[in-house]
């Protein structure tokens, strides 16, 4: 997919982990585009998605720079992710990781809850080697030519962690951090293609000025959308809600040194039982998709370290309440750099 900015634009990474519909519908490659200010160049980050019967799994695996001008169509893997209390990152043992929680989803007690609207969706399947494989995807079908609008809301996320013992120090980790264009990791976020609309072309062939996860789905089902062109699957506002601030306890948050820069680290199973309070009380509703935000921050899972991002459901299962955390990483080179995360987890 290529992505032409406008002059002077500022730095974004994009990423999408998904699953190629070919002819065979297998699971493709996924890569981490890095675009510079001068659109010129892209530098990959490639995660190879393979199947094992039928669980998709992740792995890293290096590739040379290319040049602008690549074009990857996925869609979502199914991710399993088994959840444990953090334990000592072992130096050096840090690698780029995504994960997702399976939702934990109740059927409606009331009319009132029978009558929670959901996010729009439709479903399809294909069938690989024998074996039929159903979908489900937020919008409407390509084949209606029409437009679905997600409305996004914002959480920035402030992480604040205090070591142990005499003389111990408080470190916090803050999206109202201002970066090098003088732009807040908020403000940059929101600000960036995924929310912003530029134009998009792949092979000479335009997908449209539009956001970044629209043009890719769009290409996905190209040979629909080339006769249907009001297909889109678009992101409202983002609505950016109240900062809020977490302290995990030491034995969920600590402070370390990975991918060469110092980070914080928190335990995803603590992490995700405060998203799920903090959706509670800032009234956050099923029909809309809440994102929250860190800054330099990776979630830990057991020994192992680091998680850029995950998604998760939770509530009713005719309505559930979708949510994605995604870390903005600002060390240049490092995993979850920019908005790459958060384009991983857009994208599934």
């Amino acid at each position: 997919m290529v992505g032409r900015c406008p002059s002077g634009a500022p730095l974004y990474t994009l990423l999408h982990i998904d699953k190629r519909l070919l002819g065979a519908a297998e699971c493709a490659s996924v890569a981490a585009f890095v675009l510079f200010q001068n659109c010129s160049s892209i530098r990959p980050l490639v995660l190879q998605v393979f199947a094992e019967g039928n669980q998709f799994k992740e792995r890293n695996m290096k590739v040379r720079p290319i040049t602008l001008g690549v074009l990857l169509l996925t869609t979502s893997c199914l991710l399993g992710s088994a959840m444990a209390q953090d334990a000592q990152i072992a130096p050096g043992s840090e690698r780029p990781m995504f994960t997702r929680f399976r939702g934990q989803l109740h059927t409606p007690k009331n009319a009132v809850e029978a009558a929670t609207t959901p996010l729009k969706t439709w479903n399809g399947s294909f069938t690989f080697s024998g074996t039929t494989y159903k979908y489900n995807m937020v919008g409407t079908a390509p084949s209606t030519g029409s437009s679905t609008t997600v409305q996004v809301k914002i959480i920035p996320i402030k992480i604040v962690i205090t070591g142990k013992g005499p003389g111990a120090t408080t470190t916090t980790f803050d999206p109202a951090h201002v970066l090098s264009n003088g732009k807040s990791v908020t403000t940059n976020t929101v600000q960036s293609p995924l929310f912003s609309a530029i134009p998009f072309s792949s092979g000479g062939v335009s997908m449209g000025t539009t956001q970044y996860i629209d043009a890719y789905q769009r290409a996905n089902f190209w040979g629909t959308v080339s006769s249907h062109t009001g297909y889109h699957v678009l992101l409202g506002g983002p609505t950016v809600l109240a900062e809020q601030t977490l302290r995990p306890p030491s034995r969920s948050g600590k402070t370390g040194v990975v991918f060469g820069f110092n980070a914080g680290l928190v335990d995803i199973n603590w992490f995700d039982s405060q998203l799920h309070t903090l959706i509670t009380n800032l009234g956050i509703t099923p029909n809309t998709f809440p994102i929250f935000l860190t800054y330099n921050v990776y979630l830990t899972q057991n020994n192992s370290c680091c998680i850029g991002g995950y998604h998760s459901s939770t509530g009713l299962a005719s309505a559930p309440q979708s949510y994605a955390h995604a870390t903005y990483v600002g060390r240049a080179g490092s995993f979850a750099q920019d908005v790459s995360a958060l384009s991983h987890e857009i994208g599934e």
